[in-house]
C-alpha cells in the first residue's frame, strides 16, 4: 500500500504529521519513547477517521442550528448564534460543540479586508453580501509542565505542552464549501440518471457497483486537504445600510437548507422499518397481513382461502377491503361473489361463490389477494387503516398501506 505523509496547518493535530498505516511492533525489552507512542495513536486515530469518512459520510449530526439574534433598536440582528451539537467533517473528523457560539457581524467592516474580497450581490443604499458560515476542526496544546532535555543538551526551563485538545472553529468565507465532498458523491443523482438512461437497462445493485468501483483518484487527498474539510452550516446575507445614522453591518437572512447532514442510523432505521427502535411504540397496534393459506372447497365455494390478521377486522369493512382475482385465458378477473366466513376476530376464510364462477377453479390456478390499505381500506376494530404485510415498513398515522399477493391455488400446502 503506498502511503504518504499528512502535512497541513494545524501541528497539534495528534494525528499528524507521519505515515497513517504503521504501527509499532512491539519486542522484549524496547525502549519506547514519545515518537513510538504517537506512531501507535496516529494510526488508530486515523483508522476511526477513514472508517467515519468513507462508511458514513460527513455533515451535521445533531444540534448546530445557526440562526440570527441581538436585535437592537432598530430591528436588526447583529449576532450569528450557533447552539450546541457535533458534527463530522469531510475526513472522519468529529466536531463536537458544547456551548452556544456568537459572532458579532457588527464589527465587520464594510471596507475591510473580508468584505472587500466579496462580490455584493445588491448594491445602491443597501449593499449585501453572500458567505457561508462552515465548522472546522482545529486543535490545540495545553497543560504545560517541564520539559525535560535529553542528553547532552543544555538545562532549559522550557516547558512542554502535554495534551493536545481537539477543538472546534466557525468561520465565514467568500466561497461555499465543495458540496459534495470530493470522498462522497451525489449517489442519489448519479444512481437515478444512470438507471434512467442504462442501454441495456440495468438494476440497482448493478448502477450501485460501478459507482462504487469507479476511480477515485489519489485518496492521498484526504491527509493533504484536512484544513479544507469543513462542514457547512448555513449561507449567510450580511447587508450594510447607508442611510442609517449609525450603520453597521446586519443579517438580512440565513439559510440552513445549504447544510450536508449525517442522520444517526438509528433514525434512518426507524425511517425506513417505520417502528420505533428504542422505547416502546406509542402508535399501538396496526393492522396487518400475517399470512394467506389455501383451503379445500366446499359445497358452497369452488375456492376459498384464509388470510390471518395482527388484530381483530371491522367486518363492515371487508367487502371493499379485500378482493380476490383470478387469471384468466383472456386476463385478470375480479371474483364479486365473495363469502366471508369469520373462524375468530383475525381470521377471515374468502370463498368465491360455486354458482358465480365462469370456470371451474383447478388445483394450481393462478389468482390475486387484494387487501386495500389506501382508498375504502380494510379498518381494525379500532378504526386503523390496514397497513400492509407484517414485514412491510410501518406507513405513518392515519395512512394505510396495500398488500396483495398472486399464488396458485393448492388446497392443503
Amino acid at each position: 500500500m503506498s502511503t504518504a505523509s499528512f502535512i497541513e496547518k494545524n501541528p497539534a493535530d495528534p494525528a499528524i504529521p507521519g505515515d497513517p498505516f504503521a504501527h509499532v511492533r512491539f519486542h522484549y525489552g524496547q525502549l519506547l519513547g514519545a515518537a513510538e507512542f504517537s506512531t501507535e495513536q496516529r494510526a488508530f486515530l486515523w483508522a476511526d477517521r477513514i472508517h467515519q469518512a468513507f462508511t458514513h459520510g460527513y455533515g451535521t449530526v445533531i444540534g448546530l442550528a445557526t440562526h440570527a439574534q441581538g436585535r437592537d433598536s432598530d430591528g436588526k440582528d447583529r449576532e450569528i448564534a450557533i447552539s450546541q451539537g457535533f458534527a463530522v467533517d469531510g475526513v472522519g473528523r468529529t466536531l463536537f460543540n458544547d456551548k452556544t457560539l456568537c459572532f458579532d457581524v457588527s464589527a465587520l467592516d464594510p471596507r475591510g479586508e473580508f468584505l472587500r474580497g466579496i462580490q455584493p450581490i445588491e448594491t445602491g443604499e443597501v449593499t449585501v453580501w453572500r458567505c457561508y458560515a462552515v465548522l472546522r476542526y482545529s486543535a490545540c496544546l495545553g497543560n504545560p509542565i517541564p520539559g525535560i532535555r535529553p542528553p547532552c543538551n543544555e538545562a532549559s526551563d522550557d516547558l512542554i505542552h502535554s495534551r493536545s485538545f481537539d477543538r472546534i472553529r466557525v468561520d465565514l468565507v467568500e466561497r461555499m464549501p465543495t458540496m459534495p465532498h470530493w470522498l462522497h458523491p451525489d449517489w442519489l443523482r448519479e444512481v437515478s440518471e444512470m438507471l434512467r438512461h442504462a442501454h441495456p437497462p440495468r438494476d440497482l445493485r448493478a448502477a450501485l457497483l460501478e459507482v462504487t468501483t469507479r476511480d477515485v483518484g489519489d485518496l492521498t487527498q484526504m491527509w493533504r486537504a484536512a484544513e479544507e474539510a469543513g462542514v457547512l452550516l448555513a449561507c449567510v446575507e450580511l447587508a450594510y445600510d447607508r442611510t442609517q445614522r449609525s450603520p453597521a453591518i446586519y443579517i438580512r437572512s440565513i439559510d440552513e437548507s445549504v447544510r450536508p447532514i449525517l442522520p444517526p442510523v438509528q433514525l434512518l432505521g426507524e425511517q425506513a422499518f417505520g417502528h420505533r427502535l428504542v422505547g416502546p411504540d406509542h402508535r399501538g397496534g396496526r393492522l396487518r397481513l400475517v399470512s394467506v393459506a389455501d383451503l379445500p372447497h366446499n359445497k358452497r365455494n369452488s375456492f376459498r382461502t384464509r388470510l390471518r390478521f395482527t388484530h381483530p377486522v371491522n367486518e363492515a369493512t371487508v367487502p371493499e377491503g379485500i378482493r380476490i382475482y383470478r387469471l384468466q385465458a383472456d386476463g385478470w378477473k375480479r371474483q364479486h361473489e365473495l363469502h366471508f366466513d369469520w373462524e375468530s376476530p383475525t381470521e377471515v376464510a374468502v370463498g368465491v361463490e360455486s354458482d358465480a364462477t365462469e370456470h371451474k377453479w383447478r388445483t394450481g390456478t393462478t389468482y390475486q389477494v387484494e387487501v386495500r390499505g389506501g382508498c375504502r381500506p380494510l379498518l381494525s376494530k379500532v378504526g386503523t387503516p390496514f397497513a400492509g404485510w407484517v414485514d412491510d415498513p410501518m406507513p405513518g398515522h392515519g395512512r394505510g398501506l396495500d398488500a396483495n399477493i398472486v399464488r396458485n391455488w393448492n388446497p392443503g400446502q
